[in-house]
């Protein structure tokens, strides 16, 4: 979908949803997933949920494990964005145990549980699950490399704007020549 389009592109995997029913349910799953991500895009984050309990009821089975890990993920959004950091964080959990099971294949929802968690301020434990992941998959499409960077800069910023760093000891930075803090509590060093 488009941006601009995702209106459409919305309402067309809706009606895919109802044409094909539960009768596949690893296809149907796949429509849900993408449905509630776009719900979630558009702000619609009461449907999001809705229909995520729909997918939870549906990926029962081991074999659709992928979705529901997705699914529990972008549940996690929708409560972020709805002001709701306690079922946030209990999303990602569950979000990141699943993902955490299907090894490389659960990355990208990993990844986004662990976006989840960093925005419900669960940093450490954003940093615990990016490093339970391991290496991000190769893949054309998606950085998971500089996805997961992202997560890890999100410590840092949020380290910066909580005023954790205003006595931090620091270094210049040769090239910009601004200060960079020597550690940050819960990042690699190697970031800094």
């Amino acid at each position: 979908a488009l941006r601009g389009h995702y209106p459409e592109a919305l309402e067309q995997l809706v009606e895919a949803f109802q044409m094909l029913g539960t009768d596949d349910p690893p296809t149907a799953a796949s429509i849900l997933v993408r449905v509630i991500e776009l719900e979630n895009v558009l702000g619609r984050y009461g449907a999001a949920l809705r229909r995520t309990e729909l997918l939870m009821q549906l990926t029962t089975s081991t074999a659709l494990l992928l979705h529901r890990a997705e699914g529990l993920a972008l549940a996690g959004e929708s409560y972020v964005a709805i002001g709701m950091p306690r079922e946030a964080t209990e999303a990602a959990r569950q979000a990141a145990q699943a993902a955490l099971a299907l090894g490389s294949r659960g990355f990208a929802a990993g990844l986004r549980a662990a976006r989840v968690l960093c925005d419900v301020e669960q940093r450490d434990d954003a940093r615990a699950l990016l490093d339970k992941l391991g290496q991000a998959p190769g893949s054309g499409l998606d950085d998971y490399e500089g996805q997961a960077m992202a997560v890890r800069a999100r410590a840092i910023v949020r380290a910066a704007l909580s005023g954790r760093l205003d006595d931090a000891q620091t270094r210049t930075d040769p090239i910009f020549g601004f200060e960079v803090p020597l550690a940050i509590e819960g990042v690699d060093p190697a970031l800094l």
